[in-house]
């Protein structure tokens, strides 16, 4: 017999506590382009996000921290977003000129979506947003000193997914 009169709703994302200022030994989950607001404007620009989650059992595991990065590689004045995230997932070697010269080879889709699944220990502390609620803050990539098991999405449940989108309907 067909359905009728099925009300399908969209869950609202489930607000999380900040993690708490620590070292996490997480997996790169997901790379993806959008475009976005620019910060203080209305304009769109485009942008990288990497997606890492917490992959050290505990009471932490499976939450997401997000690094956002303009597609710019610059490894001077401490390096652009996108250099230290390229440096933290390599192990912590630094990219040479040669390699920051031709961002076309080091940033491509291949290239990129080749660090999914990569291990990294993320310094993370908080920072106040401009709600006065706390956001966390990834500080710095650390090579990860032991490679644990990759992220198993039944270890966590639905309810626990901070938004509707990280979970994968396609599998």
């Amino acid at each position: 017999m067909p359905v009728q009169g099925v009300n399908v709703v969209v869950p609202e994302g489930k607000e999380f506590e900040v993690l708490p200022v620590d070292l996490y030994h997480t997996g790169l989950l997901d790379v993806e382009y959008k475009e976005q607001k620019a910060w203080g404007s209305e304009e769109m620009e485009p942008v990288l996000v990497f997606t890492f989650v917490v992959i050290a059992e505990g009471e932490h595991y499976g939450r997401r921290l997000w690094q956002y990065a303009k597609p710019k590689l610059s490894k001077f004045k401490g390096g652009s977003n996108l250099y230290k995230v390229l440096v933290g997932l390599n192990g912590g070697a630094q990219l040479t000129d040669e390699q920051c010269a031709v961002p076309e080879v080091t940033c491509s889709d291949e290239a990129l979506n080749a660090l999914i699944g990569k291990q990294v220990r993320l310094s993370v502390s908080q920072k106040a947003k401009q709600d006065g609620s706390l956001k966390n803050v990834i500080d710095s990539y650390l090579p990860a000193k032991e490679v644990l098991p990759t992220f198993e999405a039944e270890k966590v449940s639905v309810a626990e997914v901070s938004k509707e989108e990280d979970i994968n309907f396609d599998k």
